[in-house]
């Protein structure tokens, strides 16, 4: 009988203690705020369902993924600066060459499209090198000789001092470049030559990642290494991120430099 008050009494002061000292869950949420709740208190917990597809392309062994165009054409490199399978845009001085992939992403909500650049500056007074990822403006584009219509891109670039058509504030300095396809039917080019400029010194000869986010109501984000660059002040026009090609591109003729991928992701 001893045996049972005993039991009883443990239960009973186990209940007690638990009664005292909630069981309590830290929630992190969107802006980044812990907020703490009782478990107790939780009557309903649910869960998002949406799914999310994702293309990838780490150019491991050859770049068969992709449609090429330009001339030359873009080369698959084995290794260089320390990685494996690199994606090397080629092309000439004077015009860009690219891949288009052979498989189409978005559904006309939410993206994020990432690749890892690096812009190999050997020559100042050389012309243009640069590397950029984007969408197609039209599904399965035919390019001409050195470019395909892009919808959205965003870009690493530098320009040389025989860089004659570019402004003087963009010779001789790294830069980002940006350009989209707005809704209203208008392209958006927040700094094509002319002042100020999104200066990237910085990110000249090292590897650095390029993000492009795409919210639900279509504003456009756009990252390097998890900095913000330049948001958009118009929405993307929805047709562009809905079964588009990702675009991949620009020059890396050794002019002034050479432009790599090393890897390629959306996410939407």
């Amino acid at each position: 009988m001893k045996k049972i008050n005993y039991f009883l009494f443990f239960i009973l002061l186990a209940a007690n203690i638990f009664a005292q000292n909630k069981p309590q869950m830290n929630v992190k949420t969107n802006d980044n705020k812990t907020t703490q709740f009782n478990l107790e208190d939780i009557t309903d917990i649910t869960f998002s369902t949406k799914q999310f597809q994702t293309f990838y392309d780490g150019f491991d062994v050859n770049i068969s993924n992709w449609t090429l165009y330009g001339s030359p054409l873009p080369l698959y490199v084995a290794s260089i600066y320390s990685r494996s399978g690199i994606f090397d845009n080629k092309g000439d001085a004077s015009y860009g060459s690219g891949g288009i992939s052979k498989t189409l992403v978005g559904n006309g909500t939410e993206m994020t499209i990432e690749t890892e650049v690096y812009i190999d500056v050997t020559n100042s007074s050389g012309c243009w090198v640069g590397a950029a990822v984007g969408l197609s403006k039209t599904q399965n584009p035919t390019p001409t000789s050195y470019d395909a219509e892009w919808g959205l891109s965003f870009s690493l670039d530098y320009s040389g001092s025989a860089c004659w058509g570019d402004s003087v504030i963009y010779q001789k300095h790294g830069w980002f470049g940006i350009g989209l396809f707005a809704e209203d039917g208008s392209s958006e080019y927040p700094n094509w030559n002319r002042a100020p400029f999104l200066n990237a010194d910085s990110q000249m000869n090292g590897w650095h990642v390029l993000k492009i986010e795409i919210a639900s109501d279509r504003y456009v984000s756009f990252y390097c290494d998890n900095n913000l660059v330049w948001k958009s002040t118009k929405r993307i026009n929805q047709d562009i991120i809905t079964n588009k090609n990702v675009l991949l591109g620009w020059r890396s003729s050794g002019s002034a430099g050479k432009a790599y991928h090393d890897w390629v992701k959306v996410l939407y």
